[in-house]
């Protein structure tokens, strides 16, 4: 049983949902900076909400008593999460829509799931063996490609989302949600155990330490309750989570340990991306996009072309990165994050996260739903 409670805080009409501002004021029992204010977000009239976890999910009274309801237009709808493996791609979103594909994205079916939880984070590991998370803390396994589902974890009264999951293998895997909720399991799921997420504090080293690869930390005093919003793995192993309230973390471990290595920003981060030659690039709130060279141990800030807010990006086939966002936004970049280019879809719906196919075709998804567009839409050559 997944025992804190989280909270929403819905913005007035107009107001964009950012911490501290006038759109989500603040309840006395959250600390300053602690909003629920994730962007795996439902958009209604084009103002974008800190939407409550029970009300977008439709809590289940029991696993399996409330299944995802068939909708024609499913994959026009809010999608959250995508992945590919091999053939398999698989996407996830409101009311438990899952679609998957075996054609790279020309044509999706809609999976039969038990759950009218929004889902928010998809991780396969071979194109039939897969895990989706979501609200009411729940966790689904299929085994088939995403054609049939299972729950594995279920607990709609904490009102705790799980917002992303990764598995290294068929049996390790970590959720990640509010709150600093961290579950994983060594069995492929069959069980789950809650992992208290303490974090330690990473020492400003001296110059011959860093020369050296050498790092001194202790344990924090931060308490790790802050929202979890996005896991990356990098080519060399390592884990990245993106948090609330500026907060950076790194495991060098898989997951048993973890590392903060947070720049002096306090506003949330729901993106991390791996670049070319070893960067790694956080995206958050109001156009905020930072990097690092050296694993966390410094950072150094991107001046944009846009200050809304950006939810998640990606390396694309010809080493150019892609960043997503609200209000329509793709910002693209050929100098390895350096410099950015705007490219504004057209609907200005909320972009939340994209997946480049093998064609090169890139899907963006999120508000809209899923939408295919080509290299040339968005301001390329069409090499990769």
């Amino acid at each position: 049983m997944i025992s804190r409670s989280a909270r929403c805080v819905v913005p007035a009409e107009g107001n964009e949902c950012r911490e501290g501002g006038s759109g989500c004021p603040r309840q006395h029992h959250v600390r300053p900076g602690m909003e629920l204010c994730f962007l795996k977000f439902l958009a209604v009239a084009g103002v974008f909400l800190c939407v409550n976890p029970a009300t977008l999910a439709q809590d289940d009274p029991a696993p399996g008593d409330r299944w995802s309801e068939p909708a024609n237009l499913a994959s026009q709808e809010l999608i959250l999460g995508i992945d590919q493996v091999g053939d398999t791609i698989i996407a996830a979103g409101a009311r438990g829509h899952v679609l998957f594909s075996r054609d790279q994205g020309m044509s999706w079916t809609q999976s039969k799931v038990p759950t009218r939880a929004t889902l928010t984070g998809v991780n396969f590991v071979t194109p039939e063996t897969g895990w989706v998370v979501g609200h009411d803390a729940i966790i689904l396994s299929t085994r088939d490609g995403g054609e049939t589902w299972s729950i594995q974890n279920f607990d709609p009264a904490a009102e705790m989302p799980f917002l992303d999951v990764w598995f290294a293998d068929e049996l390790h895997g970590i959720a990640i949600g509010a709150y600093g909720l961290m579950l994983a399991t060594t069995d492929g799921g069959e069980e789950w155990e809650q992992v208290y997420f303490e974090p330690q504090e990473i020492e400003d080293a001296d110059a011959d330490a860093a020369e050296e690869g050498e790092v001194a930390w202790w344990e924090s005093e931060v308490d790790g309750d802050y929202h979890l919003n996005d896991i990356l793995v990098t080519a060399d192993g390592s884990l990245y989570l993106a948090a609330e309230a500026g907060n950076i973390y790194r495991s060098d471990d898989r997951g048993q340990s973890w590392l903060t290595i947070s720049p002096e920003y306090e506003g949330s981060f729901f993106g991390v991306i791996e670049a070319g030659q070893g960067r790694i690039i956080a995206v958050g709130l109001r156009g905020n996009l930072l990097y690092t060279d050296d694993r966390g141990l410094s950072w150094k800030p991107v001046e944009l072309p846009v200050i809304t807010t950006l939810n998640s990006g990606l390396r694309l086939h010809d080493g150019s990165i892609l960043i997503t966002g609200l209000g329509g936004t793709i910002l693209i970049s050929d100098d390895n994050g350096e410099t950015f280019e705007l490219h504004t879809q057209g609907n200005r719906k909320g972009v939340q996260t994209a997946l480049q196919l093998v064609g090169g075709d890139v899907l963006l998804v999120g508000e809209a739903g899923i939408a295919r567009v080509s290299l040339a839409d968005l301001g390329r050559s069409g090499q990769h």
